[in-house]
Formats: structure tokens, C-alpha cells, sequence
């Protein structure tokens, strides 16, 4: 096997894994590699931009700069190997800019960021109509004019920016998965209007027309399909975090599709690693979150199913390193099979249809999209056939709330959510709508309390329970009479911050 070979597949496996031992071992692999191939060597320029791609990824794994200035200074000699007129130029041209604008987030050296842009440009002036990588060059100028916008606040750089966006959007087919970015870049840049107040309306923050293309897109990415459970995840966090910012309409919208998107990408994700890393990369408390979002809404039956639904994916699949479909196995041969082909029509799912298993581009976009579309067709119906295998009817649905309050038939459930915004308890009865109330504390002063009673004294311990009486039990307590007899039992159901109380001893 060459060199070269060997270092592509040490990198292939650290994109898998993360392990950087693997770039570790590749690099000096390519610089060996680099070394056989002198000056006036065919081969040559193929090496440089191999080493120079690894290299910028190690920077971007471990941020020492000093990697990113040696990536620069090879793409730079490749760029001198290809003059004026060189065919590919524009793909050098465009690999020489991307090191720059990452080296501008390290130094915030502006002289980086506009010779990556006048690059940018460069690179898609040279690159023909009709090319596969012309909408890319496009959306990726955009995100550099839209970035120097943030730096400097030219309104010339955002305008451009936005033109350049939608004329990308315009040259991508249907099904192409880079739409989702596309839709990201562009709530990015409408959000840059809303808040500069270039949009027109003269204040910055005051027109709501920007703000509102801007959740459009975030919505757009999240529930766009090609784009994959793990990007279209990301993209509703995003939706989740800006709709928040700006008390948006569309933020309990938000909330419900990332806890749908999570609650699928847990489901078909197979490895117990994939499920560690996935719950330190997304924030833990995004259930407590969505619930107390329902809260402010009004609606404390969706905010019983968001919670209920997000202790079922945090316990259930992080912590027992089980899914709910792991239990099909149990339900006999064709139950497994649907499990199988679950978790293998999702993987695909998560390729990018223009990619191979290997991860090269497929040439024929067209026909990768119509298989792509095939594959979703697919996915569907396995999910509507485990749907009707009993105790399954939900699968990757929200809980309803008629389910969740048949548990309240022995007594009255007591949900306690604590968030940010907002301290609450909601009383779920068993024939009565839910009630919520708002607790007298924040989150700030239950975690004070909570310390308390990990290093307070037998003295200072009555004052804590007394605390924890006056700020949350007795507030639930004072209305039960309206949903539950005397001496009835109850049954509290704690999250967050609420788990590390002791509401049983409180008084």
C-alpha cells in the first residue's frame, strides 16, 4: 500500500472515530509521501493538498494556529504549480481561502479574511456554468461576506451575502442535501438584518419580517429530510436557541420538532459510544426546556408529553445504553428484521446522497437523489409496520398526554420542572385537565438548596426542609384538595435539579 494510501486511511477512520492518534500517524505518512514527490514531480501537488487538508483538520481538532500556517503555505505552493488558465485553478483558489477564513476565527486578522474572500471570488469566476461545485463556491463567498458583516458591519457585505445565498438555493436540486445549509446560512443572514435593523425598518430589533424569514429557514433545515437525522438535529437546536432569544412564535414548534429528531437519531443510532457522545453534545436539559416553553404557551398537556417524552430518551436510551427498539427482539423474527432494517435504512439515510459508502461523490446527482427518495419511501413504511406491533404505536411520536394520565389513576402525579426561565409543578389528576402552578424560586436558589443538604449541619437541616417546604411543596399541597381526597397517596415526579431534593421530608 503507498503512503499516500495508508495515511487516507488512517484519516477515513479518525472521521469515524475521532481518535487523533490516527492523524498522528498520517502525517508524517504524507510528509514522507511529499518528500518522494520533489519539485516538477506530477504527483507533487496531489501530496501538498493532502497534507495540507490534514493538517487544517488537526488544527480544527486541537487549535494549535501553527498547523493552519503550514496548510496555508502548502495550498500556496499549489496554487503556484497551477497558473492562470489551469483548468481546476478555482478548486486550488478555493482551498487556499477556506485555511485563511479559518485562521481570521483564531487571530482575528482581517487581512485573512478579505484575501479569503477576494480568493472566493477569484475561484468562482473561474468556475463554469453548469459545474457541480459552482453552488458550493457561491455559499461558501456568502458565509465569508456574511462573517466580515459581523466583523465590520458593512451593509454591502450582508446584501451580497443574502443575493449570493439565494442564487445557491436556485442552482441545488431538490433533494440535495447542501439545501440544509443553504436554509441555515440564509436564517443566519435574515437574523444579521433583523438585529442591525438593515432590513428596512431603521431600528435594529424592530421589524419582524426578517425575524420571521429567519425561523422559516431554521424550520426549513430541521425538517429537511436528505439533510440527515444528525444535521437536521443540529439545525432545530439552532431553531430552538434563536426562537428562545426572541420569544418567537414558532419556539414551542421548535422544541417538539428537536425532540422528535432526537428521540429518532438516539433510536437509530446502534453503538453505545455514538449514544455517549450524543449525550454530551446535546444539552441535557432540552426536555425541561421544552416543557417549560409549553408552560409560557398555556399548554401544560404538550409540556406533560415533551417532558415525558424526554425522560424517555435521556434514561431510557442513554442511560440503560437501551432504545425502545432493542425490545422488538423480543416480539419474534419479522419484529427483528423491522429493527434491522430500521437501523440500516437510517444509516443510509445519513449518507449524503451524492456519496458512496466510502464517502466519494457520486457523479449522476439525479439518480443518487431518486435512490435517496427511495430509501426515504422505505424508511417510512418500516417505520409504519413497527407501529403495529403492539406496544409500539408511538414510535418516535410524542406521548399522549390520555396515556400518560391513565398512571394517575391511583392518585394525582406531581411533574416538577425546573428551568431558567421559570420554576413550576404540574398536578395531572386522573379525570381533570392538568394544572400548573408557578413555584416562589428559581433555578439559582434550588441548587443553593441542594448544596445545603450535601454539606449542611443536623441544625441548619430543619431550616433547608422548612425552605423546601415553604418554596415548593407546600404551594402544590395548598391546591390538592381540588383533586385529590384527604390522606390520598400522590406520586411526585421530579426532574432536573428536583431529583436531588428531599421532597418527602420536606417541613
Amino acid at each position: 500500500m503507498s503512503l499516500n494510501n495508508l495515511a487516507n486511511q488512517l484519516s477515513t477512520r479518525f472521521d469515524h472515530r475521532g481518535n487523533a492518534e490516527d492523524l498522528d500517524q498520517a502525517i508524517p505518512l504524507l510528509r514522507e509521501a511529499l518528500a518522494s514527490h520533489p519539485v516538477g514531480h506530477p504527483q507533487r501537488s496531489s501530496s501538498l493538498n493532502n497534507l495540507a487538508a490534514s493538517l487544517s483538520i488537526l488544527c480544527n481538532y486541537r487549535g494549535n494556529a501553527e498547523d493552519l500556517d503550514e496548510a496555508i503555505a502548502l495550498h500556496r505552493e499549489v496554487l503556484a504549480l497551477q497558473p492562470v488558465g489551469y483548468l481546476q485553478r478555482f478548486l486550488s483558489l478555493n482551498n487556499l481561502a477556506n485555511p485563511l477564513s479559518t485562521r481570521f476565527k483564531y487571530r482575528g486578522n482581517a487581512e485573512d479574511l478579505d484575501q479569503a474572500i477576494a480568493l472566493h471570488r477569484e475561484a468562482l469566476a473561474l468556475c463554469p456554468v453548469g459545474h457541480n461545485s459552482r453552488s458550493k463556491l457561491l455559499g461558501t463567498l456568502a458565509t465569508r461576506l456574511s462573517t466580515r458583516f459581523d466583523h465590520r458591519g458593512n451593509a454591502e457585505d450582508l446584501n451580497e451575502s443574502r443575493d449570493h445565498i439565494h442564487c445557491t438555493l436556485t442552482l441545488l436540486t431538490q433533494h440535495d442535501p447542501y439545501r440544509l445549509r443553504v436554509h441555515q446560512s440564509l436564517a443566519k443572514v435574515y437574523l444579521s438584518f433583523h438585529r442591525s435593523g438593515l432590513d428596512g425598518s431603521g431600528s435594529p430589533g424592530e421589524d419582524t419580517d426578517s425575524l420571521n424569514v429567519a425561523m422559516h429557514h431554521f424550520k426549513a433545515a430541521a425538517n429537511f429530510v436528505p439533510g440527515g437525522l444528525l444535521f437536521r438535529l443540529r439545525a432545530g437546536l439552532s431553531w430552538v436557541r434563536h426562537a428562545g432569544q426572541h420569544r418567537h412564535a414558532t419556539e414551542l414548534e421548535a422544541y417538539g420538532t428537536s425532540m422528535q429528531l432526537m428521540d429518532a437519531y438516539m433510536s437509530a443510532t446502534a453503538s453505545v459510544s455514538s449514544r455517549h457522545r450524543a449525550m454530551k453534545d446535546f444539552p441535557s436539559t432540552l426536555a425541561v426546556d421544552a416543557a417549560s416553553c409549553a408552560l409560557r404557551s398555556g399548554d401544560a398537556r404538550r409540556a406533560v408529553e415533551l417532558l415525558e417524552q424526554g425522560r424517555t430518551i435521556i434514561w431510557t436510551q442513554m442511560t440503560r445504553l437501551r432504545t425502545p427498539l432493542d425490545s422488538l427482539q423480543t416480539h419474534g423474527d419479522h419484529a427483528a428484521a423491522l429493527m434491522k432494517s430500521f437501523r440500516d435504512l437510517s444509516s443510509l439515510l445519513d449518507r449524503p446522497p451524492g456519496s458512496r459508502a466510502d464517502g466519494t461523490q457520486i457523479v449522476d446527482v439525479e439518480a443518487a437523489g431518486t435512490r435517496y427518495r427511495r430509501l426515504v419511501e422505505d424508511w417510512n413504511g418500516v417505520v409504519e409496520e413497527i407501529r403495529k406491533i403492539e406496544g409500539f404505536s408511538r414510535f418516535l411520536l410524542p406521548p399522549m398526554f390520555a396515556d400518560l394520565q391513565e398512571a394517575a389513576r391511583d392518585g394525582p402525579i406531581i411533574m416538577l420542572i425546573a428551568s431558567e426561565s421559570s420554576c413550576d409543578a404540574i398536578i395531572i389528576p386522573h379525570k381533570q385537565p392538568p394544572t400548573s402552578i408557578r413555584l416562589p424560586t428559581n433555578l439559582e436558589k434550588l441548587q443553593t438548596l441542594v448544596v445545603r443538604f450535601q454539606r449542611t449541619s443536623r441544625p441548619a437541616l430543619a431550616k433547608a426542609l422548612i425552605q423546601l417546604w415553604d418554596d415548593v411543596v407546600r404551594p402544590v399541597v395548598d391546591i390538592l384538595g381540588g383533586f385529590a381526597r384527604r390522606h390520598s397517596r400522590i406520586w411526585w415526579c421530579p426532574t432536573s435539579v428536583f431529583n436531588f431534593l428531599p421532597l418527602h421530608a420536606a417541613g
